[in-house]
């Protein structure tokens, strides 16, 4: 899938063998990443989502590590951030199991649109 692929309110889920994880939003270290996470707070956002790949033989239960989840998503749009989060000023926001949620467009590959 494409980001182009993407339309408000479009389901998606992530490719077999891959899983959605949720992680809190990373503390800021510069100053423009910390206008970034700034901007995301303000806005109701506090995690964002990357795909991974799923292996059954490796389970973390860590906290820090995250939550994996092979979960439907629903693409709300994107944002525009005045400053960076991980590089990247645009955002692509979608709700998982009824939490707002960022990812940056390079992850969209991860998923298949279902509607």
């Amino acid at each position: 899938m494409k980001v182009a692929d993407l339309v408000e309110g479009c389901l998606v889920k992530p490719k077999k063998h891959h899983r959605l994880r949720i992680q809190p939003l990373y503390d800021p270290t510069g100053n423009i990443h910390k206008l970034g996470v700034e901007e995301l707070k303000q806005l109701g956002y506090f995690h964002h989502a990357t795909i991974a790949k799923h292996n059954p033989r490796i389970l973390v239960t860590s906290k820090l590590y995250g939550k994996d989840t092979d979960s439907i998503a629903m693409y709300t749009g994107q944002i525009r951030l005045s400053g960076t989060y991980f590089g990247v000023k645009k955002q692509h926001t979608f709700i998982v199991e009824g939490q707002p949620v960022v990812m940056d467009g390079y992850e969209i590959k991860g998923f298949e649109k279902i509607q």
